[in-house]
């Protein structure tokens, strides 16, 4: 198949309101929220229902082209705050698709792999070795906005909520 030929085809076979997929090993299952913080107002669950959405809603062209106006605008990428979003292969509870479309993306140092555990300032090990951490303001505003182009007749209730919301500019 050409790319041309995949160009609408949705990055998942997943469908809204079935279960998300997840591997044999979840990362970071036994921590609370997988050590992610969500964006104000979501849950961890939510996060990964909106990027499940999207990339069954979406090719990775079309994705692609709707968050770069939100990777674009980013002026600051001194964010220090990490959290873990897949194994080091890209595999966890976020499609490996998107994953590996984000590290592809955003600028050197925002997304990565950690090959060797790295430390806190205080010296404490973050213990995200063999993990793909991302900055979490990006990630954050990345969902926000992807929820936003989500069919609205694919999401739940809170969801819908939050869209409106955001609709209103509340």
């Amino acid at each position: 198949m050409s790319h041309s030929d995949t160009s609408n085809v949705p990055i998942t076979l997943w469908k809204p309101g079935t279960p998300i997929p997840r591997p044999a090993n979840v990362p970071f299952a036994s921590y609370v929220n997988y050590r992610e913080v969500p964006p104000e107002g979501l849950e961890v669950s939510d996060v990964e229902l909106i990027w499940w959405t999207a990339a069954a809603s979406f090719s990775l062209l079309e994705l692609r082209q709707a968050i770069m106006p939100t990777i674009d605008r980013q002026t600051d990428w001194g964010d220090f705050r990490f959290h873990p979003i897949a194994d080091k292969d890209g595999n966890g509870r976020y499609p490996q698709a998107i994953v590996l479309l984000l590290i592809d993306l955003l600028p050197k140092g925002v997304v990565f792999p950690v090959d060797e555990d790295v430390s806190y300032s205080n010296g404490e090990p973050c213990e995200v070795v063999n993990a793909i951490i991302i900055q979490q303001r990006i990630w954050h505003e990345l969902t926000r906005d992807v929820l936003l182009l989500c069919p609205k007749d694919q999401l739940p209730s809170h969801l819908l909520e939050f869209v409106l919301c955001a609709d209103l500019g509340l």
